[in-house]
């Protein structure tokens, strides 16, 4: 109080010597009469917070962590130094932790560093330490008020709310560390809220700014490297960036500092975009779209996440997929997010609105205008806030300017050629003008032609007879510039990873047709453009290594314990029924996140994955140490198919009594469950979705297949109505013909591939010809030791390749060979025909499962075929496929996206494409598969 500062002075003055740190009275209180040395002294956070409370909470908490072995130094350290830092962050990444921290009770580091450090802890270091651990919540509690305290707006709720955060931090900090004496600065701390009170916003009135106008005189030393005269040359340099940001010739402030712009009629934007645009800003004909912005100092890129808008009292956050300025104000367009908290990483977690709404933003209209990178912790999408939000909707005009002083023109839009393939190229257009490197460009081209793999570039040089070069600088291409696509491996990739060449007209244009379905829509940003995201319940197969769940923290912590007292003196175990209970629970939950009907041997993984993770189960009386876990484990999942049948899991449902014949009631008939890696058995509905109103999608499919220049919204139809469509593969069977006058959009290239991928999670043909192509050399060296009568008749069908070297003939021909090695008949797959006549029509409806191929009498090993298409069951259900390699990869595709068995005939061949060359199953192989992948391993 004054009366007690005015004491203080008075002593001060009797004694001679200073009074609590006062020494005399303060010069401005005499002259300022409204000025009070009691009242007018802000604090600063920086140094009372970021390198005084901070580094001193962060030493002591993070010492009693290790010292419990939730994580070692060394483990603390390398996650800091390898976090996956973003934008900002990666510029003010937290240092490392000294190994004196403990001693010295600091970890030291700057400001900005251990602003960092404590944001960003939880998500480095969070999923390490247990829930409930009480050093863990006051380093949480810290950064809540560290969030409190540097929000640049406050209200009379924030303010309340931070006072009561203070004082239950400082409780729970001297519960934790009694013996401790509390620093001054956790005094100052104290009066934060009354401060804030009387002077606003504290982070307006920190070092910080001063702090930060000494980098720039730090830089230009260090890039000068002139030490002649240092005053002047950094007075010179300050000076020119003094004029440059005041705009000395019209001293007009540059609010809004945009690069590498480009201009976009409006028509070119979705048409939702396109409408909110036509209403916020009448008369507008064209936006400007860019890469990155500068506001007030502040940058937006793509990828970065904003805070906008509320959902029961939590912040909905967006994904910025454009920043365009409209009529001289900065927006955003952004993919809607909404944000779960989650309270042990004072973080949201991040998911996509299920309709992936892209809405129109101003940057007013942000609830904090501060850009977020997004991370990941195992599958969590998480983004923890830098300062605290306030919903608001304030609406400002922003001055467009640009970096760079007089008219600077915007980059217009390039078109370039890309050649894919023979016979095969895409036009890509770039709004933002040309990249300025040539990985940039291979972005782009990835990305808006949806190529895979590791390529190469080449473009046509005029200089050389407009033969192709590689492309090592931009400078060599221009506008309408021709791009080579050059494949490092054998297959180049198309959008689904299939090679080029393989594509018959019919194929390329599906694909083509498809990813250019207007170059309006996609001219400046795929990304913008709405496309279907899978609505399959899992998206990972079976792992190699089972990861062990974290069990509930009191089991948790007895297993911890236990396994301590295990490393030490060996003792194991004997768990009580609860604890065995909660690991079994435990285990089956993370289970069925891949798949509700395991093999024996996947018991077995389970089971082992159990004991080494916690030595202190193993069991003394079984062989493996894990027998009665195994045993136990089935019957538990067992019991756990029972509740999830009772909540009307479809995967489950599907084996019920109740669809099973009367005559074969049993539980054990003809159960239904995946047999060949399938990850996607029997999906559930999506969220919302009935069977009537899914079907209803299906009768609307049977009109829109029809159309023509539709494959997006077809595409988005049946990745919507997967779940109706693989229920009633499994569980009716239904017969071809029938199934494809119900399902006629399924049978195109582009569908079986995308259900395939539905089921599997693996792209179809990349992965299958990429595969094949890595063992065709080891293929051929093992036909070629084949002798007798299967020797010969493989040097028959190997033949061709010695009369052309194309790709798709050396694949057949690898193909057809691999069912003679495996003693089984090729034309039992393949049937060639060389004309379409009665007779050849009456064959192919006869066939139940194969490949037909129709050649002109008289062509050349290396003349493509007239037409190849895929019978089943007497029915043709696709045709025009261009080669026997691709029928062979659309087979294979339809046999899962149909539910199809191999045929007895033919399983040899379809196990080694399945499993050795898909990868899928891979572990459990037939005698004649594991000799072949023995040979192709060597």
């Amino acid at each position: 109080t004054k009366e007690l500062h005015d004491s203080h002075v008075t002593s001060a003055q009797e004694n001679g010597t200073s009074c609590f740190g006062v020494k005399r009275h303060c010069v401005i209180t005499k002259t300022l009469a409204h000025f009070s040395v009691h009242t007018g002294y802000p604090p600063d956070i920086m140094h009372d917070l970021f390198e005084g409370i901070v580094p001193v909470e962060l030493a002591r908490c993070l010492a009693l962590l290790i010292s419990k072995k939730y994580f070692s130094l060394q483990t603390l350290n390398k996650s800091i130094l390898h976090f996956p830092y973003k934008w900002a962050d990666k510029t003010n990444r937290p240092h490392v932790i000294p190994h004196t921290f403990s001693t010295r009770a600091t970890i030291g580091g700057n400001a900005h560093e251990n602003w960092a450090l404590i944001r960003l802890l939880p998500l480095i270091i969070g999923h390490l330490v247990p829930e409930g651990e009480m050093a863990w919540q006051i380093l949480l509690d810290l950064k809540d008020i560290v969030e409190l305290v540097v929000a640049p707006t406050h209200t009379d709720e924030s303010i309340a709310y931070l006072e009561g955060k203070i004082s239950e931090h400082r409780q729970k900090y001297q519960e934790l560390f009694p013996g401790v004496q509390l620093l001054p600065k956790h005094h100052y701390l104290e009066h934060y809220p009354q401060l804030i009170r009387m002077f606003g916003p504290l982070v307006c009135l920190w070092t910080m700014r001063f702090e930060a106008k000494h980098s720039f005189f730090k830089q230009v030393v260090r890039h000068t490297n002139c030490f002649k005269n240092v005053p002047l040359s950094l007075a010179t340099k300050h000076q020119l960036m003094i004029s440059y940001h005041l705009r000395s010739s019209s001293f007009e402030e540059t609010s809004l500092e945009v690069t590498n712009v480009s201009t976009v009629p409006l028509d070119c934007l979705k048409q939702e975009i396109a409408q909110t645009i036509e209403k916020n800003f009448p008369g507008t004909t064209e936006v400007h779209l860019s890469k990155c912005v500068s506001s007030k100092g502040v940058h937006f890129r793509k990828g970065m996440i904003v805070a906008h808008g509320s959902t029961s009292g939590l912040p909905d956050f967006g994904e910025i997929l454009q920043i365009c300025v409209v009529q001289e104000r900065l927006c955003f367009m952004v993919r809607r997010l909404s944000g779960w908290y989650r309270e042990h990483f004072r973080a949201f977690e991040l998911s996509v609105y299920p309709t992936r709404e892209t809405v129109l933003i101003e940057l007013g209209e942000l609830a904090d205008d501060y850009p977020l990178p997004d991370y990941f912790v195992g599958p969590l999408r998480l983004v923890t806030l830098k300062r605290y939000v306030h919903i608001r909707l304030p609406m400002f005009k922003l001055n467009f300017l640009y970096p760079h002083s007089g008219n600077r023109e915007m980059a217009a839009p390039v078109k370039l050629r890309i050649i894919l393939g023979e016979n095969d190229s895409q036009r890509l257009i770039l709004p933002g003008g040309m990249p300025e490197t040539v990985i940039e460009l291979v972005q782009e081209i990835k990305r808006q032609c949806g190529v895979d793999g590791d390529f190469r570039l080449q473009f046509m040089d005029v200089e050389f007879g407009n033969e192709f070069t590689n492309l090592v600088s931009m400078s060599d291409i221009q506008d309408k510039s021709s791009i080579k696509v050059i494949f490092n491996s054998v297959t180049p990739t198309q959008p689904d990873g299939t090679p080029p060449s393989l594509y018959s007209a019919a194929a390329s244009r599906t694909l083509n047709d498809s990813s250019s379905l207007s170059s309006a829509g996609s001219s400046f940003d795929t990304d913008i453009l709405s496309s279907p995201e899978s609505t399959s319940s899992r998206s990972t197969v079976w792992p190699i290594v089972f990861p062990m769940p974290r069990f509930a923290y009191d089991s948790q912590l007895q297993l911890d314990r236990a396994n301590a007292a295990f490393k030490e003196t060996g003792a194991l175990l004997n768990p009580d029924t609860k604890l065995k209970s909660a690991v079994l629970d435990g285990l089956a939950e993370t289970i069925v996140q891949y798949k509700v009907y395991l093999s024996d041997r996947e018991f077995d993984e389970v089971a082992e994955a159990l004991v080494t993770a916690n030595p202190c189960l193993k069991e003394p009386g079984s062989v493996t140490g894990y027998g009665g876990w195994k045993t136990s484990l089935k019957y538990k999942l067992a019991n756990y198919r029972t509740k999830l049948r009772r909540l009307g899991c479809p995967e489950v449902t599907v084996n019920a009594l109740t669809h099973k014949p009367e005559s074969k009631c049993s539980p054990a008939y003809g159960v239904k469950k995946p047999k060949k890696a399938e990850v996607n058995y029997c999906p559930t509905y999506p969220a919302g979705e009935t069977p009537e109103t899914l079907e209803e999608i299906r009768v609307a499919l049977l009109s829109e297949v029809k159309k023509r220049n539709n494959e997006h919204k077809l595409a988005a139809m049946m990745d919507k109505t997967f779940a109706l469509r693989r229920q009633e593969v499994v569980s009716e069977a239904p017969m071809i013909a029938d199934f494809k006058m119900r399902w006629p959009a399924l049978f195109n290239v582009r569908e079986v591939s995308t259900e395939f991928k539905r089921i599997t999670t693996i792209h179809l043909q990349s992965k299958f010809f990429s595969e094949l192509d890595v063992h065709s050399a080891n293929l051929m060296k093992a036909y070629a030791k084949k002798g007798g009568v299967q020797g010969k008749q493989i040097k028959t069908i190997m033949a061709p390749i010695t009369k052309t070297d194309t790709i798709e003939v050396r694949r057949e021909c690898i193909l057809k060979g691999l069912c003679v090695y495996l003693n089984e008949d090729p034309d039992k797959l393949v049937k060639q025909y060389l004309d379409v006549d009665e007779s050849t029509q009456m064959a192919i409806a006869e066939t139940v499962f194969g490949i037909f191929v129709i050649r002109q009498e008289g062509a050349e090993p290396g003349d493509d075929p007239a037409d190849v298409g895929i019978v089943l069951e007497g029915v043709e259900v696709m045709s025009e496929l261009g080669n026997v390699a691709f029928a062979v990869v659309m087979l294979l595709g339809l046999v899962y996206a149909l539910n199809l068995s191999y045929p007895q005939e033919l399983k040899y061949t379809f196990e080694v494409l399945q499993k050795i060359i898909m990868e899928l199953d891979a572990n459990k192989l037939s005698n004649k598969a594991q000799v072949l992948k023995t040979l192709l391993s060597r």
